[in-house]
């Protein structure tokens, strides 16, 4: 046989196997099942792919609030360590007393003082 004679045989048996395929009753269950469970498949993976983006957002916006509560607390330590250092170096007579008298004999009792004064200090603008 040649090839010419052997192409029409195959597209024979082909088309008969197709026929025979289509018409079985287990390829239709088969296709019926293809059918009812694709779409849900499809519907499951967007759904997913949403809950994960939704999750990532969720996920940058707590990141972004707790670093905004980190350096609002940051900024808050900030300014009232320059208030304390002003305060120390322009009116505290306490401090000025103990950097000036650093070897005198009323440098113990200065230094109590000063810590009882920047004690208080701190206890009143920390409530």
């Amino acid at each position: 046989m040649t090839e010419e004679k052997k192409a029409p045989e195959i597209w024979a048996k082909v088309k008969g196997f197709c026929s025979h395929f289509i018409q079985s009753i287990s390829t239709k269950v088969l296709l019926l099942m293809l059918l009812l469970i694709l779409p849900f498949n499809f519907l499951a993976i967007w759904l997913s792919e949403r809950t994960m983006s939704t999750l990532i957002e969720q996920a940058r916006v707590s990141v972004q609030n707790s670093m905004n509560t980190y350096l609002t607390n940051l900024d808050y330590k900030m300014e009232t360590t320059v208030k304390l250092l002003y305060n120390l170096r322009y009116n505290d007579i306490y401090g000025l007393t103990v950097i000036k008298q650093a070897g005198d004999e009323k440098y113990a009792g200065e230094k109590v003082k000063f810590y009882y004064s920047q004690k208080n200090y701190y206890d009143t603008t920390n409530d």
